[in-house]
């Protein structure tokens, strides 16, 4: 089994969620499937924040 971590960041949260889903989406495409829910995290302050988000993927490689 193969996991791995889309970790995505930006200055506005609503423009990270769309970054993550698409890379989510895309990882999906290639067989991998999400472990759990999204974790996100807000660094920073006033104008000056950043939105990260994260999920974990995992991958059966014996699975056809």
């Amino acid at each position: 089994m193969d996991y791995d971590i889309i970790c995505v960041s930006d200055q506005n949260s609503i423009t990270a969620a769309a970054k993550l889903r698409k890379a989510v989406k895309d990882y999906i495409s290639m067989g991998w499937e999400p472990q759990g829910g999204v974790s996100t995290s807000i660094s920073g302050s006033g104008i000056y924040t950043t939105t990260i988000m994260t999920q974990a993927m995992i991958k059966n490689s014996l699975k056809k």
